[in-house]
């Protein structure tokens, strides 16, 4: 298995995404974490999303506050092997400023937590059309 490392250049750009939504973000600068507590189900499932290999946006503005510069994400995928799922930093739409989730073993769940910048309440996300199940949920988020 190869596993691609970001060249010097990627790591700066994917930095300076990250650094310019939060200099956008207002004068709080996303220092206040707001813990959601305990969510019964998962906020958003694969029938919620759009999934069709293509950037697309996630409308947040029912489950977080309007000044959220940052969500902590819980996200749940399985799929055939090596299929993957992104987040993307604000509204940079590139592989370089993404984080990148891939499944590893074929019908095998995947979960873990994210950091995920949000821009006017919205978060961008793509998936591949073969993963099978997506659970996210919102676990809290960034004033």
């Amino acid at each position: 298995m190869i596993f691609k490392t970001n060249t010097p250049e990627e790591t700066k750009q994917s930095f300076e995404a990250f650094y310019r939504l939060f200099l956008n973000s207002g004068s709080s600068g996303g220092t206040t974490y707001v813990d959601r507590g305990t969510v019964a189900t998962a906020d958003f499932a694969e029938t919620d999303l759009t999934i069709n290999d293509a950037v697309q946006t996630l409308d947040l503005s029912s489950i977080i506050p309007d000044d959220a510069v940052m969500v902590l994400v819980r996200i749940r995928i399985r799929g055939a092997a090596e299929d993957q799922f992104l987040f993307y930093a604000g509204d940079y739409a590139s592989g370089v400023n993404a984080t990148r989730l891939k499944t590893q073993i074929n019908n095998i769940y995947l979960e873990t937590q994210v950091l995920v910048p949000v821009i006017d309440g919205n978060i961008k996300y793509n998936g591949e059309v073969s993963l099978t199940d997506i659970d996210i949920t919102i676990c809290g988020w960034w004033l």
